[in-house]
């Protein structure tokens, strides 16, 4: 083989190569958005599910790939391709930053008003100070919670128990946040 036929092989054998990543790496237009490891590349191409990723499937991903690649639908892939690909890329990126930007002032906001309603709770003069002895009694109920057995002593397994317990109710909040989240996009 001569060079310049060798050189157009590899070219050949590594484009086709890019594209089948390519077309892995793609996202279907009702894919969920967000960080590509969220979902699952290889069912992506499997698209009948069995586990294995047939010549065909191959080919159907790489042609899906081009077909993205090539903006224009001119059959080939061009710089201006590239960079319309790129702009939409850019604009996606912005839209979920936005999106996070936002979640963020909610989730502040959020904790503001839970820090001013645990306020309020030890605050039990409404004087807008938390005296020592308003600390100490609130600190006294908190660990009483705590204290299953009622001994007055908090053991290692009470400890662990209401870490757990404040970890299950904290990811039912985060649940119900992000379920509230997907369903107002």
């Amino acid at each position: 083989m001569k060079k310049p036929e060798l050189f157009t092989s590899v070219l050949l054998a590594a484009g086709a190569g890019g594209l089948l990543v390519g077309a892995a790496f793609a996202e279907p237009p009702d894919a969920p958005k967000g960080p590509r490891h969220e979902g699952d590349m290889f069912a992506l191409v499997d698209t009948n599910g069995d586990g294995v990723i047939t010549p065909d499937e191959r080919q159907a991903a790489k042609l899906d790939a081009f077909q993205k690649m090539d903006t224009d639908a001119d059959g080939f892939i061009t710089d201006a391709d590239r960079e319309a690909m790129q702009a939409e890329r850019k604009m996606r990126h912005e839209a979920m930053r936005a999106e996070r930007r936002e979640a963020g002032e909610e989730m502040k906001a959020r904790m503001e008003e839970k820090r001013q309603e645990r306020m309020a709770e030890v605050d039990q003069n409404s004087d807008g100070r938390i005296s020592q002895d308003e600390f100490l009694a609130a600190e006294s109920d908190r660990l009483a919670k705590i204290d299953a057995d009622g001994d007055g002593n908090i053991s290692k397994a009470e400890a662990d128990a209401a870490a757990a317990d404040h970890k299950a109710k904290r990811q039912e909040r985060r649940g119900k946040w992000k379920e509230k989240r997907d369903t107002e996009e």
